[in-house]
């Protein structure tokens, strides 16, 4: 009873394994592993343990670090010293996920730790007593955390974040692992043995009888299920049914006797971990599988050590290895059959497998382009090419198509050499390409009714008739045939390749184009009739179309539903589905609903690539399909149609590539990117934001689809594609919902999984609420100025018409002003001629001296001056007026130009200024105005000069330029004086205009608003490029063409040259620039000098009258130019006037006493300041005397002649004393210092004969000839005789002091008695010897 009991459970099993294995839930001869290793990331190739948190991230534990995979990128946590907040411990040894309080926890080599999603960092703690590195965890029933260690079992304290003691004191054994069963009972390894614990009771509770006698020898033990204790002793390893109280020997038929880990799987089947692989188990404990490292299948285990197994959510299968890193298989990936390329045994030979069919024994014949001919048998044994091709006497690699006729013969088609028939029973092989002319290739292959074998390909269609022995193929049609079926007893249909569709009447060999398709050129891969009277038509780039077989299109599935546009392959299962091979996976068709379900290579396939006209359905139903990278087979009803779940999770978010998580204070994260829903940026963040996500389906990883959508941007969702990250730039402030969705195809979405996550831009600081409340402060305050304004503009208004009036006033009294000058002009007309007329007579006078005729033309010169003045003024009263006319005439213009530039040639030597005059090398005459021209000329140079110090540059140039009909001369007068201010450019020519009110060189502020005038009265312009401090470039513009000038403003007679000459002397007798003396006389050398320093120069000139007959006269009008020529030339005396422009007196006064080389000039100062205050400042400044303005000349020369007489008797009584006193001829203490400086130095090498002028001037750092103008100043004789005079005088107090006439001579450095002899006479009037005779 018990046996046949047993026999029913037995066969009740079996029928359910069967049952399970139909259903495809599992095929473990067909699982395949993928790898994860130190490539992809992992710090260490050893993986002691793994998990998978809330979330959906995998979490790696390995001996060098942690490690999190969300299916892209692995992220490694490490340890850092510096950091209490990083990980323990680089080496890990067991993980543990707790679900209840959504923690990580770990346990490391130097303790445990957890990590917190919230804060994305660790925290350490300790367990009292533990001493072991291994710590295993455990949520219980109640929701208790427990974790087992060295000192037994402790409890997680939640409140206070530590662990508690569990157990009584007394019970603290090391716990090397513990669970809970389905009854709340605790099962609990240890080093003393396996323990049971009852959580309800709260104490210990004795193991079933069956299992004690093993508990001693417990090494390990796992809880793969609540119901199922995996352990194992030195000898064997054990399951116990807990419910049943059963005992199962799991290696009794193995020689592994050990195991590291365990886990149970879908289907509730054993995977133990053991040092020699996985081993498989099924419920009934049978041994199913085993997988261990393969060198020749890269699908296997990549190591066979295994330390850690775990089970995901999605039931994929992940294991830990030594040297391997984590290998893991996906869950549903074990449904197709693969059949790979390779060399090794049951390999195909060929990659690219073309045509599948059945061969007679319930084989298959498998043609591949690059292998040749396979065969499998009913064993899934593979036959390979090498073999069949010696027994076949196939010489060609390269098959396309196959065919099994009506005799079991098999026909080849190959590639450009026709085909091949092998007659099996005669084992004889047949080459038609042989027997044709033409080359051939054989891409498809038909037998119809009347034996004839129709085989196409790029060539065309060819037929054979198999009756006839060695039929020689003839062509039938050009057409590039791919495909060929038999559409009835007579009619063939043929694919072609930009051809469409062509029919064949086998009986008439006619063939006729059939206009089925929507366009006449497409490629056709694929013609499949199935058992519902439709016929599949394949294209290669153009989709899947479905005709009736009256030629009506009833169905098209583009690359939408299949993923692809390209058309392999197409097939029907016994349940009537449409199986169709494309250039992007696998679909099935269902013909009765119309669903499409599509695999990929994430479902198990393992390419996406199928190739052309390769599919084949075996007897029992299994479907085989072609790839371009091996061949794959499966039962319909075992492939499963997936419906994935995504949990779409961030993993990582950069703003500005920087990466922000909830430790970045920067970042306004809350709590872990992979729990965040919302998240605030600033401005400056969402310029650039950078987010990653994952779907967390690792089955799908690199075939996800994912869509995305940000409400507040977007009105529809933004399909992505696979790419797994989105970016945004720039985004605007406001809230939005950036939503994510993910899907296997990109047509089915899974909703529930979606990611939803609410982004807050802050506006920028100018758009914040506390810049609003600027703006508002701002727009009060612009109403408030809008306020003042109008009220200001109210009073400008007011203040434009006083201002108005008052303008019109002032013009009124411009116009009184131009009466006046013009009335005043004409009654100074009269008395100026009654004196210029007598002066010009009286200079004439040959009895008139030379002194006065010199004083007689000073009076004469500036009478003319005057009346140049008034005449300006009449001219200018004139124009304003508009009584003047402008009258041109015809002239040599740049001879003109050229000759009134003359006379300034003179005033450029006077004052020492470069005059450079470029004209225009030309002798065209043109139309001007000479009196005209000669004023602008005069009042532009003469300003030129007068505002140009001397040693800079006065440029004249003119040229004539030529515009269409017209022509124009261009005058330019540059210098670099002063400069005029940018300001006052646009002045400059207005009326009374003046720049410097307080400028020494007064006048009325007319001569450029005259120039203007004149040179608008000539059609031209003037304008005006200048610079502070670098100078003025005036540029005049005048038209000299005929046509500009009405015929009354145009004169017929020509300019001659004693007319030009006359200008330049009537220049030349008005100009204040020039000086009084032409010609330079001949300078004596014995004269001393005096330079007078005076601005005015009518007063410049009357000083100069003064001492012009006995003293060298050295001019200048203001002390910067005084300081310049003292450079040059060194006077003797130095007479300044106190108030001059630029430099004035008191300032020229203290450079000249303050400068070593000056310091000896006596300088007389003249003012006409009276205050004693203003003379105690001049001579503190150096001055020597003042002369109060005005002054009597003969006072002032007998002054000169005191101070230079008072000078010469000092420098007599210097010499003349027995003693050197320098007191007597220095009268400041800058000439003292240097004297005495001098004194010092020769006295300190009087006994030198060497030392001489060079050494002096080496320490005194001054040249040879300002030494010796120095000492000619101050003593009257050059160095050379100061250093004898000062050597004879030390000679004679030698002499005095005893010595005699060669002791003398050596102790001042002299070694010629008799040079000495002839210096002391000269010196003394007296030999030394005769000098000694006398004090005898």
């Amino acid at each position: 009873m018990r046996t046949t009991l047993l026999k029913f459970v037995l066969l009740f099993s079996l029928v359910l394994l069967n049952i399970s294995l139909s259903t495809g839930q599992i095929q473990y001869n067909n699982i395949r592993f993928k790898q994860l290793s130190i490539a992809e990331g992992l710090p260490h190739n050893t993986i002691n343990a793994i998990t998978q948190d809330n979330h959906g991230f995998i979490w790696f534990g390995t001996r060098n670090g942690l490690c999190r995979y969300d299916g892209y990128n692995i992220n490694l946590f490490a340890h850092n010293e510096a950091d209490s907040t990083s990980l323990r411990h680089n080496f890990i040894t067991r993980l543990y996920n707790d679900s209840l309080r959504n923690i990580l926890w770990i346990s490391t080599d130097q303790g445990i730790c957890s990590y917190n999603y919230e804060t994305e960092d660790f925290s350490r703690y300790q367990i009292k007593g533990n001493t072991k590195d291994d710590v295993c965890f455990l949520n219980t029933s109640d929701g208790m955390l427990l974790a087992a260690c060295s000192n037994g079992l402790y409890r997680y304290n939640e409140q206070d974040s530590l662990f508690v003691p569990f157990l009584p004191d007394k019970e603290k054994p090391h716990v090397r692992y513990f669970a809970e069963d389905g009854d709340k009972t605790l099962w609990i390894d240890t080093n003393k043995g396996l323990m049971r614990y009852s959580l309800e009771k709260k104490q210990f509770v004795s193991l079933p009888t069956l299992i004690q006698p093993f508990t001693q020898q417990c090494n390990n033990a796992v809880l793969i299920s609540s119901n199922q204790l995996l352990f194992n002793t030195n000898n064997d390893f054990f399951v116990y049914h807990i419910q049943s109280n059963t005992l199962c020997n799991l290696s009794k038929d193995l020689e592994v006797k050990d195991f590291r880990c365990a886990a149970t799987d879908h289907t509730g089947n054993i995977w133990v971990g053991t040092e020699y692989g996985i081993f498989v188990f099924n419920k009934l404990y049978q041994l199913i599988a085993h997988y261990e490292q393969s060198e020749r299948d890269l699908s296997a285990l990549n190591d066979s050590p295994i330390y850690s197994l775990y089970q995901d959510k999605a039931h994929n299968m992940w294991v830990g290895t030594y040297f391997g890193g984590v290998n893991y298989y996906i869950f549903g990936s074990d449904q197709f059959q693969i059949y790979p390329y390779g060399a090794s045994f049951n390999h195909l030979s060929g990659k690219a497998v073309r045509q599948i069919i059945n061969a007679p024994d319930n084989g298959l014949y498998i043609a591949t382009e690059d292998g040749g001919l396979n065969y499998l048998n009913n064993k899934k044994e593979i036959t390979r090419a090498e073999r069949l091709h010696k027994q076949m006497q196939i010489y060609a690699k390269n098959i396309h198509s196959l065919w099994l006729d009506k005799d079991n013969s098999l026909w080849l088609g190959l590639f450009l050499k026709g085909t091949l028939h092998y007659i099996p029973h005669l084992n004889r092989t047949v080459d038609y390409n042989l027997l044709s002319d033409e080359v051939s290739s054989g891409f498809c292959i038909i037998e119809d009714k009347n034996d004839h074998i129709w085989y196409g390909g790029p060539s065309g269609l060819f037929l054979i008739d198999k009756k006839k022995a060695n039929s020689r193929p003839e062509k039938i049609s050009s057409l590039r045939v791919f495909n060929l079926i038999q559409f009835n007893d007579s009619i063939l249909w043929a694919g072609t390749r930009k051809g469409s569709i062509f029919q064949i009447n086998t009986h008439t060999l006619k063939v006729t184009s059939l206009p089925i398709l929507p366009h006449t050129d497409l490629y056709i891969t694929y013609i499949y009739p199935d058992s519902h009277q439709r016929i599949w038509i394949g294209t290669d780039n153009n989709g899947l179309y479905v005709s009736d077989r009256n030629g009506s299109i009833i169905a098209f599935y583009s690359k939408e539903q299949l993923g692809s546009n390209a058309i392999k392959g197409i097939i029907e299962d016994e349940m009537s589905n449409v199986w169709v091979g494309t250039g992007n996976g696998l679909c099935c068709i269902n013909s009765q609903t119309g669903s499409i379900d599509r695999y990929t290579t994430a479902d198990g396939l393992p390419i996406n690539q199928f190739n052309y006209s390769s599919a084949c359905k075996k007897p029992d139903g299994e479907l085989y399909f072609g790839t371009i990278n091996g061949m794959i087979s499966f039962y319909p009803e075992q492939v499963r149609s997936v419906n994935p779940r995504f949990n779409i999770a961030l993993t990582s978010i950069w703003s500005n590539s920087e990466y922000m998580s909830p430790n970045n204070e920067k970042a306004f994260i809350p709590s872990s990117i992979s729990e965040l829903t919302e998240i605030t940026l600033t401005h400056e963040q969402a310029q650039s934001l950078r987010l990653e996500y994952s779907g967390l389906n690792y089955q799908y990883t690199d075939n996800t689809q994912y869509a995305m959508k940000m409400e507040g941007i977007d009105k529809d969702w933004q399909f992505v594609g696979n790419q797994h990250q989105v970016r945004f730039s720039n985004l605007p402030s406001g809230r939005y919902i950036l939503k994510i969705k993910a899907s296997k195809d990109g047509i089915h979405w899974d909703e529930t999984g979606q990611k939803d996550l609410a982004i807050r831009v802050l506006p920028p600081w100018w758009l914040s609420p506390e810049a609003y409340l600027v703006y508002a402060l701002l727009f009060l305050l612009i109403i408030y100025a809008a306020y003042r304004y109008t009220k200001t503009r109210i009073i400008l208004l007011m203040r434009l018409k006083t201002e108005h009036e008052q303008r019109v006033n002032i013009e009124n009294m411009n116009q009184q002003k131009i009466n006046f000058f013009t009335y005043i002009s004409h009654d100074l007309k009269t008395p100026l001629t009654l004196i210029l007329s007598p002066l010009q007579r009286l200079i004439q006078q040959p009895q008139i001296s030379n002194n006065d005729k010199e004083k007689l033309e000073v009076i004469y010169r500036n009478a003319n001056r005057m009346n140049y003045l008034i005449n300006e003024l009449l001219t200018f009263s004139k124009i304003e007026m508009k009584q003047m006319r402008i009258s041109v005439r015809k002239g040599d213009i740049m001879h003109f130009l050229e000759e009134l530039s003359h006379i300034f040639d003179i005033v450029a030597g006077e004052r020492e200024i470069d005059f450079i005059v470029n004209l225009e090398d030309t002798e065209e005459e043109v139309w001007f105005s000479p009196s005209k021209l000669e004023r602008i000329l005069y009042n532009l140079l003469s300003n030129a000069f007068k505002y140009t110090q001397p040693g800079g540059y006065v440029k004249l140039r003119a040229k004539l330029i030529k515009e269409e009909k017209e022509t124009f001369v261009q005058i330019s007068v540059k210098d670099n004086g002063r400069g005029i201010p940018k300001e006052a450019q646009e002045q400059i020519f207005e009326s009374y205009y003046q720049v410097e009110k307080r400028d020494h060189r007064e006048g009325f502020g007319l001569g450029l608003s005259l120039t203007r005038s004149l040179i608008h009265m000539h059609k031209g312009e003037i304008r005006v490029e200048s610079e502070i401090n670098k100078g003025s470039d005036f540029i005049v513009t005048l038209n000299v063409s005929e046509d500009a000038y009405n015929p009354d403003e145009r004169s017929s007679e020509n300019i001659t040259t004693e007319e030009i000459q006359k200008y330049n002397q009537r220049i030349k007798e008005t100009i204040e620039l020039i000086p009084e003396k032409l010609t330079n006389k001949e300078k004596d050398p014995a004269r001393e000098s005096i330079m007078i320093v005076e601005d005015n120069k009518e007063m410049n000139d009357y000083l100069a009258s003064i001492f012009s007959e006995k003293y060298d006269i050295i001019r200048a009008y203001n002390g910067a130019e005084a300081c310049k020529k003292i450079a040059k030339q060194l006077p003797n005396l130095i007479i300044s006037d106190l108030m001059m422009p630029v430099m004035d007196g008191l300032e020229f006064t203290e450079r000249v006493k303050q400068n070593v080389t000056t310091s000896h000039i006596p300088v007389i100062l003249l003012t006409a300041k009276t205050d004693e205050n203003d003379h105690t400042e001049g001579y503190l400044r150096g001055a020597d005397a003042y002369i109060t303005k005005p002054f009597n000349a003969k006072n002032l020369e007998l002054l000169v002649q005191n101070i230079q007489k008072s000078r010469k008797q000092s420098i007599e009584h210097f010499k003349q004393a027995e003693e050197l006193n320098i007191k007597q001829i220095t009268n400041n203490p800058r000439d003292e210092i240097f004297m005495k400086e001098l004194m010092e130095l020769i006295m300190a090498n009087l006994s030198k004969e060497d030392f001489g002028v060079t050494e002096i001037t080496a320490h005194l750092r001054i040249s040879r000839s300002l030494l010796h103008m120095k000492l000619k100043s101050l003593t009257g004789c050059s160095i050379t005789q100061f250093i004898r005079t000062i050597k004879m005088k030390e000679a004679k107090i030698h002499l005095l002091n005893g010595m005699n006439v060669s002791e003398a001579s050596f102790a001042v450095g002299i070694s010629d008695p008799n040079y000495f002899t002839k210096c002391f006479k000269k010196e003394f009037n007296i030999t030394p010897t005769e000098f000694l005779k006398q004090l005898k």
